[in-house]
């Protein structure tokens, strides 16, 4: 009696109950389990989020046709959760101190083009995702980050020699600096290289350098297009700096072979700038090595991570 009071009459009753009914079973429909990675589910729910991630670290992500940011976002989720396995063996805790995440958001804005975090943190207000996700899937990758420093820092090789021999090169020379992007190829067995050359070359023509690196690209700098920033000429190897200086702004370089697969390279801008004999020796070495560093521990990612995922079942449902 109350309630029939309080809602005017059966018949509204029933029109209401109704609604409450299908609005329920549609969210229950919509909500489909799609993959299971051992005994973690990934649901349309989970892919429709991925997707809003990734349009907020890519505006150019929402020209691509449905099915294939579909397929990204998955593809996308299945690699972070590959890494998660990985990281609660180690660590319960997915966490960062302040300091050190300040320095992850930093680079992350950095490379999409904002000034500082505030700009950041206000375009991220515009968007659907809320600053604790994009916490959260940042926070995942740099402590799989720490993981592969861990293992694999004993394998890093450094020619200091050869370092300080470029930065003697450096004094009183213009030197040039690139923009780029990239899509790293991963090295799979039973692969026609012929074909998925051909393949990436075509989708680099139809949607663009950042699209492609989306679909294809192995490396985590896919998330933002394959963008990897400013660089120096001479920080680069010999077989990339030869390959980019053959080519001007906008242009696509070939595929180079590298220790983990092969890469291709955009140049979105170049500069140029004076040095002078006041170099900061101790501060340009440092560049130096964190590059080369970076450089080698992101080929041992690479390589490691197709390693632990041949231990996980996927499962397409």
């Amino acid at each position: 009696m109350t309630t029939i009071m309080l809602f005017g009459n059966k018949k509204n009753l029933l029109i209401i109950l109704f609604v409450i009914f299908f609005s329920q079973n549609s969210l229950s429909f919509e909500n489909k389990i799609l993959i299971k990675l051992n005994n973690k589910i990934i649901t349309s729910v989970d892919v429709k989020n991925e997707e809003m991630y990734l349009k907020t670290l890519n505006k150019n992500f929402q020209k691509l046709e449905k099915k294939t940011i579909y397929n990204i976002a998955i593809k996308s989720l299945i690699r972070e959760n590959i890494k998660l396995f990985e990281i609660l063996k180690y660590t319960d805790k997915i966490e960062l101190d302040e300091q050190y995440f300040k320095e992850v958001i930093k680079l992350t804005y950095s490379k999409l083009g904002f000034n500082n975090e505030k700009e950041f943190l206000n375009y991220i207000d515009e968007t659907d995702i809320d600053f604790e996700t994009i916490r959260k899937k940042l926070t995942i990758e740099a402590i799989w980050n720490q993981i592969i420093l861990r293992k694999f820092s004993k394998n890093i090789n450094i020619n200091e020699k050869q370092i300080q021999k470029k930065i003697e090169n450096l004094k009183n020379k213009e030197i040039k600096s690139y923009l780029l992007s990239e899509i790293l190829i991963g090295i799979k067995k039973n692969t026609d290289l012929k074909k998925e050359f051909e393949e990436i070359n075509e989708n680099i023509e139809n949607i663009g350098f950042e699209n492609t690196a989306l679909s294809y690209s192995a490396s985590e700098s896919s998330k933002i297009g394959g963008k990897i920033g400013w660089i120096e000429e001479d920080m680069l190897s010999e077989d990339i700096k030869n390959e980019l200086a053959t080519l001007n702004i906008g242009d696509t370089s070939k595929f180079i072979k590298i220790p983990s697969g092969f890469l291709i390279l955009k140049i979105n801008d170049i500069k140029f700038f004076k040095n002078n004999n006041n170099i900061d020796e101790k501060k340009k070495f440092k560049e130096f090595v964190n590059i080369e560093t970076n450089k080698q521990l992101n080929q041992y990612s690479n390589i490691y991570f197709e390693k632990i995922k041949k231990n996980v079942k996927i499962n397409k449902l």
